[in-house]
């Protein structure tokens, strides 16, 4: 494996809601399809904590390594490959989200944001930097036993995505791949109380959100390639 980056996830939430295929893929560029699971599209808030993101060669820098983290994604297949497209990455890190745009082309957003554990409860608070006031304040945590996603369920076709595509010139795709160690996960409770960062992508989703945690993996990040769109 040729990687050029590593970066340790901690502490995921999975809240993810089934939307039907047809209305999640008007919102997706063109060329992108949307993956289904037992015949809906769906998509997924993520947060989790940033720790010691570093160049290959290189230890973390102090200060810019760790941070709190909330993405945003749909689940698509690209010529048979499955992956995620992010509709938006709020970091708290400024200089994380200008290298991330800027090498891995991908929705970085900078964001004040605070990720807290206490007594096996994480809370997460973020506010988007700029004019474009976009939220998010909820707290999550574990219920039930540590177990591997097993084949053809849900959590696994939520969990297991090795690439992300964003749209590239020229009709193209950019495919950042990855890989990471073994996902293990537990069902999880999360109680929200607001979420902008949904509605700011122009998505409407039902109330009710089915919920994973995580405590993390370690990920290898390769270098971004190109891959053209799917045909229409």
């Amino acid at each position: 494996m040729t990687w050029f980056m590593y970066q340790g996830w901690r502490d995921l939430l999975f809240m993810s809601w089934p939307v039907p295929a047809a209305d999640l893929a008007r919102l997706l560029p063109a060329g992108l399809p949307v993956d289904t699971f037992e015949g809906s599209g769906w998509v997924s808030l993520v947060p989790f904590h940033m720790s010691r993101l570093h160049l290959r060669w290189l230890p973390p820098i102090p200060g810019t390594g760790s941070f709190p983290e909330i993405n945003l994604r749909a689940y698509v297949r690209v010529r048979g490959e499955p992956g995620v497209f992010f509709f938006s990455i709020d970091a708290d890190s400024r200089l994380g989200a200008i290298v991330a745009g800027l090498v891995f082309h991908l929705p970085f957003r900078d964001a004040a944001m605070s990720l807290t554990e206490s007594n096996g409860t994480w809370k997460m608070t973020s506010r988007r930097r700029g004019p474009a006031d976009s939220r998010f304040v909820g707290s999550y945590r574990a219920a039930g036993h540590l177990r591997v996603p097993a084949p053809g369920t849900l959590p696994q076709f939520l969990l297991e995505r090795y690439a992300s595509f964003q749209p590239a010139p020229r009709g193209r795709l950019y495919r950042g791949p990855l890989q990471h160690s073994d996902w293990r996960y537990q069902d999880a409770e999360a109680e929200v109380e607001v979420n902008t960062l949904v509605t700011s992508a122009g998505l409407a989703l039902p109330a009710k959100p089915v919920c994973h945690f995580s405590p993390g993996v370690d990920t290898y990040v390769e270098c971004v390639g190109k891959v053209d769109r799917e045909s229409a």
